[in-house]
């Protein structure tokens, strides 16, 4: 899974090839400075501070957000700082001897320390990716572990660079370890991380995903029970997929969660990663939205000379609800392919995370109250209810059960109740639907229509089975299990 390709959208029109692009972008961009430099200047770096609440957002639930600096043009100044715990600027390269080529904009990533901290947003640095000029960055990463002196050079280097640009730590993007460098591997993983923790500073890494919850392929299988334990976190590429049309289809990243919570991590360290582009296509979610914006509420349009496959907001959606229930936060790759306007995709996951966040009380964690949440998404605009509304349930038989009034009134119906017959009585152009408390049926237009159970009052609400609440009206009902959504269509 290319990290580094992602760049392609930027300068796709320039090469005829999107597999060289990025060999020629980093070979005219990037300076092939010795790390000597670097090590010299963090002799006199200033303390590390970190950033301070960030995982307090959220009640410890991250929004990582992936920020290819040195790829593309876009502002630190545009970015929505606020919904973010975490961003990673990307990338450093390592190289055979021990050093790393530096960061190509050092002064936009010392911007975005700036401006992310005072944002309460923590900063940490990608470390390798997939190629650079055209070679594997793993045969580095695999030169360097297998040497203990040139790993002390290298660890020590990237603590001296952090110290340097006052980051909170790294995203260790090693693609991928294999069963013949996995240990190596992990004492890599072990030693950044004792490094780094001794000045305070975390380390994740960014891992592949994989369709065998119990199995997963190599890439992450020789991962070691030890190196996922020591990281922070860690970040599922869920993207990329080869052996399906849709490179990142919902169910590669809930059984990608499926394996690593099956191995035992904690789910507080699970992050689902999620992109912001289409493939084969390579276009960026922005690109696709400046052609339609009703691009912004599918998964696929019809481009030419390459179709595009991505996921657009009700998967986002789903995706990020997904993480809540099971995960401990969602990365999106990235930030900088977004829009600036409603369509955001970055602004739905702020709102996503932050109206499930302020349900949380006294004595609840984010996920129990995830796990229980319904959410009803109607023409494609989520609703969002609140206590006072009443809140979907599934009752014992499994059924869900909806209040009636505020899910009517927002598809425009009239709502009116006869506490004499217990009766509630909906008007929307000219249907006349009629709902009794205690009785399992309703009429449409005096038209008796069953239901698989009897509307109840529950805390003073009526509530009732949700596709008898629309289908009344005409509307269409779609469930998923994945973000526990109703979709409500006519």
């Amino acid at each position: 899974m290319d990290k580094n390709s992602k760049g392609k959208g930027v300068l796709r029109n320039l090469k005829s090839c999107g597999h060289i692009m990025l060999v020629l972008f980093w070979a005219v961009t990037l300076t092939l400075t010795a790390f000597g430099s670097t090590a010299a200047q963090a002799q006199t770096a200033q303390p590390h501070k970190q950033a301070k609440g960030s995982l307090e957002k959220y009640h410890g639930f991250r929004v990582v957000g992936y920020y290819s600096g040195d790829l593309f043009d876009q502002p630190v100044a545009d970015l929505q700082l606020p919904v973010y715990t975490h961003i990673i600027y990307g990338f450093l390269i390592p190289q055979a001897d021990g050093s790393f080529i530096p960061l190509a904009k050092p002064d936009k990533l010392r911007e975005l320390v700036e401006k992310g901290h005072a944002a309460g947003v923590k900063i940490f640095v990608a470390v390798g990716g997939y190629t650079h000029q055209g070679e594997p960055v793993v045969n580095n990463f695999e030169r360097i572990a297998a040497d203990p002196e040139l790993l002390e050079k290298f660890t020590q280097g990237l603590v001296d660079y952090a110290q340097e640009y006052n980051i909170d730590g790294y995203d260790l993007d090693w693609e991928s370890p294999t069963y013949t460098s996995s240990e190596s591997h992990e004492q890599t993983v072990l030693l950044l991380k004792a490094k780094l923790a001794a000045q305070g500073m975390g380390l994740s890494a960014s891992v592949n995903g994989t369709r065998d919850p119990l199995n997963g392929w190599e890439a992450i299988a020789a991962i070691t029970d030890q190196a996922a334990e020591a990281l922070d976190f860690i970040n599922l590429m869920c993207y990329d997929l080869q052996s399906d049309v849709h490179h990142s289809p919902i169910f590669f990243g809930d059984l990608s969660v499926d394996y690593w919570l099956n191995r035992g991590l904690a789910p507080e360290k699970i992050v689902l990663g999620m992109p912001l582009y289409a493939r084969p296509s390579w276009l960026q979610y922005r690109e696709l939205i400046a052609l339609d914006r009703e691009n912004a509420y599918r998964d696929y349009v019809a481009t030419q000379p390459l179709e595009s496959y991505y996921n657009g907001l009700p998967t986002l959606r789903e995706k990020t609800l997904l993480a809540m229930r099971k995960a401990g936060g969602v990365m999106i790759f990235d930030i900088n392919e977004d829009t600036k306007d409603e369509t955001s995709a970055i602004a739905m996951i702020g709102q996503t995370v932050g109206k499930l966040t302020e349900q949380v009380g006294p004595g609840q964690n984010l996920r129990e109250v995830c796990e229980n949440n319904i959410l009803l998404v109607i023409h494609q605009q989520p609703l969002w209810l609140s206590v006072a509304d009443g809140r979907p349930f599934i009752d014992e038989a499994g059924r869900i059960l909806v209040p009636v009034r505020k899910p009517l009134e927002t598809i425009g119906a009239v709502v009116t109740y006869d506490g004499k017959t217990k009766t509630i009585t909906a008007v929307k152009d000219g249907d006349v639907v009629k709902i009794t408390i205690g009785q399992s049926d309703l009429s449409v237009n005096g038209r008796i229509v069953p239901m698989d159970t009897a509307a109840v009052m529950v805390e003073g609400r009526t509530y009732l089975p949700l596709r008898a609440v629309f289908t009344g009206f005409g509307y269409h009902v779609d469930w998923s299990d994945y973000g526990r959504v109703a979709y409500i269509t006519k």
